[in-house]
């Protein structure tokens, strides 16, 4: 049924390829090169990991953009046991197809589910969001990925201002729109120079780090525009 398939599609997209698994392993420059491959994975043991995972996310994220209400009531607890801790996982893979797709879910799973899903988006924007965005180890590419991702998110009010409402009003909770500020206006007013000791030196990474913080600009117009209204 549904609720087997679904279960199914999650485990498939946590099945971990070898070059994800290696990568704890590397050294902070060698990982920094390999976030910017976006390729199947060559000489894996299994062929088929890489594309099995990627039409399980594409499903996943169909099912979920034509699912109903009724669908969102009953798979709440599917998803937080399994469809999360997948993104979880994949967000931070060293291929970019991946990491676009989970973050694609991740839009979804916010604009569909966020009431049920408070210490999950607090765990996904702190330590995928935040800290692709904070981290020197990321690459520019997956930066630009979660800024976009920011972006959406910005320009739906109703999200960012329950995201305040949840997190920097609760005192049990961080103040999550304030870190979201913060981290976004970094990068805004860093320019390209502080992306220079962390990413390699080529016209194409230039074009990469301008991207990023012209992105960065834009989101934090939007966020100034809304705390502004």
């Amino acid at each position: 049924d549904a609720f087997l398939l679904f279960r199914s599609l999650c485990r498939i997209s946590m099945r971990s390829l070898a070059e994800d698994s290696a990568a704890t392993a590397m050294t902070s420059s060698s990982s920094s090169a390999a976030a910017t491959s976006a390729g199947p994975p060559q000489g894996s043991d299994d062929p088929f990991a890489f594309q099995s995972k990627l039409v399980s996310l594409d499903l996943l994220l169909s099912i979920l953009n034509g699912g109903g209400p009724t669908f969102r009531d009953r798979f709440v607890t599917l998803i937080k046991q399994y469809l999360c801790v997948s993104l979880l996982q994949n967000c931070t893979s060293n291929y970019t197809q991946i990491v676009e797709l989970s973050l694609r879910v991740f839009v979804v799973l916010i604009a569909q589910f966020k009431a049920h899903l408070k210490s999950e988006m607090e765990v996904f924007i702190t330590h995928i969001f935040l800290g692709l965005l904070e981290s020197d180890n990321s690459s520019l590419e997956h930066k630009l990925l979660v800024l976009e991702v920011l972006k959406q998110i910005c320009l739906d009010g109703s999200i960012l201002g329950e995201i305040f409402l949840n997190y920097d009003c609760d005192w049990n909770s961080m103040d999550l729109f304030k870190r979201i500020v913060d981290a976004i206006s970094k990068i805004a007013k860093g320019g390209k120079k502080s992306f220079e000791s962390t990413q390699p030196t080529s016209s194409n990474a230039a074009k990469q780090a301008s991207k990023v913080q012209d992105t960065a600009l834009v989101v934090k117009g939007i966020v100034d525009l809304i705390v502004q209204i």
